[in-house]
């Protein structure tokens, strides 16, 4: 191929078939052939010339006399013979290669596997563990990941091998823990491949953990045109960096850049509560009531979520109970079927003094097994009603279903409240609220 590159699918020629033909013993072999009629040829023109029916040689003195056909048979009967010797040794030569090559490659899983196992062990905490793997024979003392790995472990030999080459200088950085050095390797290894959506990804998570906001974002573009398959997630990302960095502009002070980042989120994704709660309520303050109602509004269309009906209600702080009432109700009947929807009109119902308008918002879903919140506001209806609480409200209260939570597609890990970097697993924007 062009450029010397070969397709990620091709093997290397050490590694064909065993019954595969030698391809530089093809054109000898042609030229063999090609060349028997020529020789033929020539024998029976110089019978003709010289002594019709005989071959006479003549060399230092010894004379060799026969037949034209026999010597013609001599001929080519050893021409047919050098021909066999040379593909038999190029047979053998080509058997002998493809054995050394095998071995090679054996030896090479085999320190690949080493190598895993030693990274795995750094991976745990356990350095001397992984030392004492990458100083195994097989693993390749050569090999940079095995240097990279005895030189976690705390190896100044490798360490300095590590950094004495340009090639493993940045595996030397990554060793030693210098600030940047994994991002310097990612943009690298991105630059080697720009058609590698894992490499984007890898890149747009360590830019992120970095705060490297725009970077970013970048690489995640990157990433969402490699692989079309996982756009929505890739959307959902993109709103919690633009809101992360929007938290980190506000914190800076820098509210020009804050409210282009709260836009961005906004854009991305529009069922990201976070960022459209935070959005609106930074239109409430400017006045924009009217623009930041039809925003949640929109948002909860989309996905309800409890932090878009906190927001939604503190566009109005000065307003009666029952007027909450008649706005929240607007509210929910964008998405009227969603358990969140009839959650928050109950809550809304109670606020406003009318229990009755709760239980029946309830009903739907006031069937075992419920909800720990639902069991709450059922219980404070029947309260306010000065009714008896049914059995099933009570065993709720404390063994109800979980509550929905910010859920890590990545390793399942729950939380309460929105992060952009998972704690467990380290992974980068894919919390959802389920």
């Amino acid at each position: 191929m062009a450029g010397g590159r070969r397709h990620p699918g091709a093997q290397p020629d050490d590694a064909r078939q065993a019954g595969s033909p030698e391809p530089r013993a093809q054109p000898v072999i042609r030229l063999v052939v090609v060349f028997m009629p020529l020789g033929a040829l020539a024998l029976l023109l110089a019978w003709a010339a010289n002594q019709p029916g005989y071959f006479r040689l003549a060399w230092f003195g010894w004379v060799i006399q026969t037949r034209a056909v026999v010597a013609l048979l001599i001929l080519m009967i050893g021409m047919a013979l050098a021909a066999a010797l040379m593909w038999l040794a190029m047979t053998l030569r080509w058997r002998a290669r493809l054995y050394r090559s095998g071995r090679t490659m054996k030896r090479l899983q085999d320190g690949h596997l080493i190598a895993t196992q030693a990274l795995a062990a750094l991976k745990v905490d356990r350095p001397e563990a992984a030392a004492k793997l990458a100083g195994r024979p097989r693993a390749g003392p050569d090999d940079p990941v095995a240097l990279y790995v005895a030189a976690c472990g705390g190896d100044g030999v490798a360490q300095h091998r590590l950094d004495a080459d340009k090639r493993t200088a940045l595996l030397g950085a990554i060793a030693r823990g210098q600030p940047g050095a994994a991002v310097e390797a990612l943009e690298e290894l991105a630059r080697m491949a720009p058609d590698s959506a894992p490499a984007w990804r890898n890149l747009f998570k360590t830019r992120a953990r970095a705060g490297d906001w725009s970077g970013a974002v970048a690489a995640l573009d990157k990433w969402r045109k490699l692989d079309r398959d996982a756009q929505p997630n890739i959307q959902h990302r993109r709103a919690g960096v633009c809101h992360a960095a929007a938290l980190d502009a506000e914190k800076r002070g820098d509210t020009t850049a804050a409210a282009r980042w709260r836009r961005d989120a906004v854009r991305a994704s529009l069922s990201f509560a976070p960022a459209v709660a935070a959005q609106a309520e930074v239109l409430t303050a400017r006045g924009k009531t009217g623009q930041g109602s039809r925003l949640l509004m929109s948002a909860w269309q989309d996905e309800p979520n409890p932090l878009i009906a906190q927001a939604y209600a503190a566009l109005d702080p000065t307003e009666t109970p029952a007027h909450r009432l008649g706005r929240m109700t607007a509210l929910v009947n964008q998405y009227p079927s969603h358990p969140e929807s009839r959650l928050t009109l109950a809550e809304a119902a109670l606020a406003a003094g009318q229990p009755r308008k709760a239980i029946e918002a309830l009903h739907p879903i006031s069937s075992p097994p419920m909800r720990a919140r639902t069991a709450r506001v059922l219980a404070e209806a029947y309260r306010q009603l000065g009714d008896v609480m049914p059995d099933y409200v009570s065993a709720a209260l404390t063994g109800g279903v979980p509550e929905p939570n910010w859920h890590c597609h990545t390793c399942g890990d729950r939380s309460t409240a929105w992060v952009l970097v998972c704690p467990s697993c380290g992974d980068v924007g894919n919390r959802h609220w389920e």
